[in-house]
């Protein structure tokens, strides 16, 4: 989930054009009071930068979980599929089939409206 920053948060170029113009000011000899509003809109523009960089950094690191949810849940179909198979294979190889594996995946492809055994096995293994 990205955090949400506002526009106040994130650092302008007017604020760019203050921090110029504070680094001059800050070159004048200028009195105690003046100096505490300088370092006050220096800190406020630091921070704003600080922002900003948070905010980039938030942009560019993956989410945490990086698939969207349609590959997830084609990943959870293709595993219950695959037990599915092992389950009716179970039950060709103890009632004596000679390719209980194969018959088991041309059963359940009929029944998910794949073309072949084959070509739902292909469908599972893009689907790891």
């Amino acid at each position: 989930m990205k955090p949400v920053h506002g526009s106040q948060d994130l650092l302008t170029v007017d604020d760019l054009l203050v921090l110029e113009r504070l680094d001059v000011a800050a070159a004048k000899i200028c009195s105690a009071e003046e100096a505490k509003v300088l370092d006050a809109r220096v800190e406020e523009a630091l921070r704003k930068a600080d922002r900003l960089i948070q905010a980039m950094e938030d942009v560019d690191a993956p989410p945490g979980d990086w698939r969207d949810a349609a590959a997830t849940q084609r990943k959870r179909q293709a595993a219950d599929i695959r037990r599915e198979i092992a389950a009716r294979a179970d039950e060709l190889r103890r009632g004596g089939a000679r390719t209980p594996v194969a018959q088991a995946e041309k059963q359940i492809a009929e029944q998910l409206g794949h073309a072949s055994g084959p070509a739902l096995n292909k469908w599972l293994r893009r689907h790891r």
